[in-house]
């Protein structure tokens, strides 16, 4: 008795198309089904969103008849996106195969918005990383710079201070100085 009651819930509700048609209108991604000669077998609603032209098709349909754009898709083998209500949509077609013939082929529609703006994104964060680098390594430079002519100030004012001190050093400093640059230059040195 609860096999029969199994048997008519299921021939009643016919569970299994049910449980079919809830997985497909559930799916994110938009797909289409065809048979190996590529005839129409179905899809989800949101295929049908996309290639308003699959309202009108009938099962068993050349899918090369229905829609140029969908013919291209079978014929191509390019990642060209779909863009729909502003989102992308990258193709994949998928045969399936029964030795060398083509037995079935569905036709999956992915959805690549957010892996297309999570890239932007990222190339804009690039972009402000490096400019923000590129201002700081110009602040350092500027610092740089200014610490060294600070340090050569700090050294000439020590030598003008020590020069100060009495006549017969005055001017030391700055000749020894000048010796020094005529020796390194002599030797090849640079500055």
């Amino acid at each position: 008795i609860v096999i029969l009651e199994l048997i008519y819930v299921e021939h009643i509700y016919n569970v299994n198309d049910m449980a079919r048609e809830y997985i497909f209108e559930t799916m994110s991604e938009a797909f289409i089904v065809t048979d190996g000669e590529y005839r129409y077998k179905g899809c989800n609603n949101l295929a049908r969103l996309i290639f308003p032209e699959l309202n009108n098709a009938m099962h068993d349909e050349s899918l090369y008849s229905i829609s140029a754009p969908l013919r291209q898709l079978i014929n191509s083998d390019s990642k060209e996106q779909i863009n729909y209500e502003g989102h992308l949509y990258e193709p994949y077609v998928k045969r399936i195969m029964a030795g060398n013939a083509t037995a079935a082929m569905v036709i999956t529609l992915n959805d690549v918005t957010a892996q297309y703006e999570y890239k932007a994104l990222q190339d804009s964060y690039r972009e402000e990383l490096e400019a923000e680098v590129e201002k700081q390594t110009q602040y350092a430079q500027e610092r740089h710079r200014k610490v060294a002519e600070m340090s050569v100030q700090l050294v000439q004012t020590l030598a003008n201070a020590i020069d100060a001190k009495d006549k017969y050093t005055n001017g030391h400093s700055s000749r020894v100085a000048e010796y020094s640059v005529r020796v390194a230059t002599a030797m090849g040195w640079d500055k």
